[in-house]
């Protein structure tokens, strides 16, 4: 069996693609080994103008084929003469064998030091003005004309009046993190509003007051707006406190990313989404406890391996309580902590490992080849 599966291959170089398109690109990625176990996986970029011409040049092989999706779909099927299937959002991509090597062992320093090096696109209060150094850069005309010109032969005027009108940007230096200490992680849309993040921020800070080895880091997906980084720096210039705050604004690589993932003693689970979200299962298959609402669906997240939020009476979290017994059980019970680590891992192994996962995809695509030999 031949798999044809698409995605905007130069949007997601170029990280231009919204977030929606970047856990559709990323899932792919996960389930790739699963597919290339059972048939060949060809990868189409532009599903309009190659799935058709893939699928007769297969077909004319005598070659079986189907389409994969792994978003909705948008374009009309009756068009399309290859048959395509929605990838089913009830799988959880099988993350846990990448990351369970992560987990902390009891022979491990529980406060190491782990440095990520970035680009500068970061807010981190441990710096003067809370910034890397930077300088202002302008695009020429020529270069300008031809990045807007490009953009307009794809259809996408926004980012065409974007080259065309903002010449001027700031670009700032490379600057590495480093990590140490208690680190609260929470990767967030960029979409999130300035009074949900106002909260989580003034809870930490208030909670941490004191603590200078206590860290909260923000990775922001894909990109964060102006408005929210404004609001962000007018919270952080506002509180006064010991702790420390670090926004991530770029994209990390797979290395860099494992590295966060690393540094991180608890992952606080901000979605309030019916899917998991991939994010809490990467960290908490590395043996990271959650903070999280409970997870009413899925059952996964307990006591045993998390620090659960109460239903909120207002529009918003109150993370203070967990914040305070989650350090005081890495800090005073770093034996309980480690038993809470392992539980982490192990519920995760249960519910998105290899050898879990596998039998689920093979299952669906058995129902989906069956459905093709029928109708044929």
């Amino acid at each position: 069996m031949i798999y044809l599966v698409y995605y905007e291959k130069e949007e997601v170089l170029l990280n231009r693609i919204g977030p929606e398109a970047l856990r559709q690109y990323s899932d792919l990625k996960d389930f790739f080994p699963l597919l290339q176990k059972r048939g060949t996986v060809v990868e189409v970029e532009n599903s309009e103008e190659q799935m058709d011409s893939v699928y007769q040049f297969v077909h004319y092989l005598k070659e079986e084929v189907i389409g994969l999706s792994f978003s909705s779909l948008e374009q009309d099927d009756s068009k399309l003469q290859c048959p395509q299937f929605q990838f089913p959002i009830s799988i959880p991509p099988p993350v846990w064998n990448q990351y369970q090597h992560l987990t902390k062992l009891k022979s491990k320093a529980p406060f190491s030091s782990y440095s990520i090096a970035t680009s500068g696109n970061i807010i981190d209060t441990n710096l003067a003005q809370f910034f890397p150094k930077s300088i202002i850069r302008k695009m020429p005309w020529k270069r300008s004309l031809e990045a807007s010109w490009v953009a307009l032969k794809k259809s996408k005027l926004r980012l065409a009046l974007y080259y065309l009108l903002r010449r001027k940007s700031r670009h700032y230096f490379s600057h590495e993190i480093v990590l140490s200490g208690v680190v609260y992680t929470t990767i967030i849309s960029p979409s999130s509003s300035v009074g949900f993040l106002e909260n989580l921020v003034k809870d930490f800070c208030s909670v941490f007051k004191k603590q200078a080895e206590a860290t909260l880091v923000l990775k922001i997906k894909v990109g964060m707006t102006g408005k929210v980084k404004k609001g962000m720096i007018q919270i952080l210039k506002r509180t006064s406190f010991a702790s420390r705050v670090v926004v991530i604004n770029e994209h990390l690589s797979q290395v860099k990313y494992e590295k966060l993932i690393d540094a991180t003693s608890y992952f606080i689970n901000t979605a309030r989404d019916k899917i998991m979200p991939k994010s809490v299962l990467e960290f908490m298959s590395a043996g990271k406890p959650a903070i999280s609402l409970l997870d009413e669906k899925t059952k996964l997240l307990h006591r045993e391996n998390a620090f659960i939020i109460p239903p909120a009476k207002g529009s918003l979290l109150s993370f203070k309580e967990q914040f305070r017994q989650s350090y005081q059980l890495l800090k005073d019970a770093p034996q309980s902590y480690q038993m809470m680590s392992a539980a982490a891992s192990i519920s995760m192994k249960k519910y998105c490992s290899m050898a879990v996962i596998e039998p689920k995809v093979m299952e669906w695509l058995n129902q989906i080849e069956a459905a093709i030999v029928n109708e044929s």
